[in-house]
């Protein structure tokens, strides 16, 4: 006869003895990056479309357009096209308004540019983009010379977190920041972008230019002489008194062959060119 059967007297294979502590399971998604990264369930064209939509809306007067009415503008679900709504937000390409989302005026400027030149239009995205903690965190290092694309994923995925089968994702911040011409891409070698664009204000007039003109506006009393914004020859000589000295620099063999009527109008010109610097001098001193 079988005599009882004794029950967990001899532990089985892989099982730890009593009183030993159980090895702690990796957590699944413990690499979940801490930073939005660009989905990757919609393509990087089509991202670059879903900001169009939202800039085409907001030039025909709605102040914040949803998802869906985006969605149905680009043709995607908008299940689909929401999933990228977490990384423009978070690099500030878009703000929550409501049930809208606002376009950020960099956005609406690239929509703007899109029609005229689609190669360079998402330059304007650019201010934005170099804002970004990715654009920080590569351009102090590209600053200092070049990055291999592997190791620019590295310091991304570091930098948020992002474990490498996020891979794709961050190649997504780098197709950004390329697109925008923040950065320049060559084969796997990666620099620093060299035709980024700059926002200007008030018809041409850069932010730079505007802030020192109003400091110099400050910093002189309104009943301060005018001092000419244009110095010539004319403002240093004594009253009543005019000197002429002109530096024309001719080789003899070509001046030999100049006809009659060529010399006049030579002559002819050096005087308009005098008589408009006067003009411009005094148009500046009153």
């Amino acid at each position: 006869m079988t005599g009882p059967k004794v029950v967990g007297s001899i532990p089985t294979e892989g099982t730890p003895p009593a009183g030993t502590a159980t090895p702690a399971k990796p957590t699944v998604g413990s690499d979940k990056p801490t930073r939005a990264l660009p989905t990757d369930r919609i393509g990087f064209a089509k991202q670059l479309e879903l900001l169009r939509g939202y800039a085409a809306l907001a030039a025909q007067g709605t102040s914040a357009p949803t998802n869906p009415a985006v969605a149905n503008l680009v043709g995607l679900n908008r299940n689909t096209s929401i999933l990228a709504h977490p990384f423009f937000l978070d690099i500030g390409l878009l703000g929550k308004t409501g049930d809208g989302y606002t376009p950020a005026p960099e956005v609406i400027a690239y929509g703007k540019a899109f029609s005229w030149n689609q190669e360079t239009a998402a330059q304007r995205l650019a201010p934005v983009l170099r804002r970004t903690w990715f654009a920080q965190e590569l351009l102090p290092r590209l600053a200092m010379g070049t990055l291999d694309e592997t190791r620019a994923i590295q310091l991304l995925g570091e930098a948020s977190s992002a474990g490498p089968r996020f891979e794709g994702q961050i190649k997504g911040l780098l197709q950004y920041l390329t697109v925008s011409g923040v950065i320049r891409r060559e084969g796997d070698t990666i620099r620093e972008g060299t035709s980024v664009y700059e926002p200007e204000v008030d018809m041409g007039t850069s932010r730079t230019e505007t802030a020192t003109q109003t400091q110099r506006e400050v910093a002189m009393p309104k009943d301060a002489p005018r001092v000419p914004a244009v110095s010539t020859a004319f403002s240093q000589v004594p009253e009543g008194v005019l000197r002429i000295a002109v530096d024309v620099n001719v080789d003899l063999r070509e001046f030999s062959t100049w006809r009659p009527d060529r010399i006049s109008a030579f002559w002819a010109g050096i005087a308009q060119v005098l008589a408009a610097k006067a003009a411009v001098e005094q148009g500046s001193g009153s």
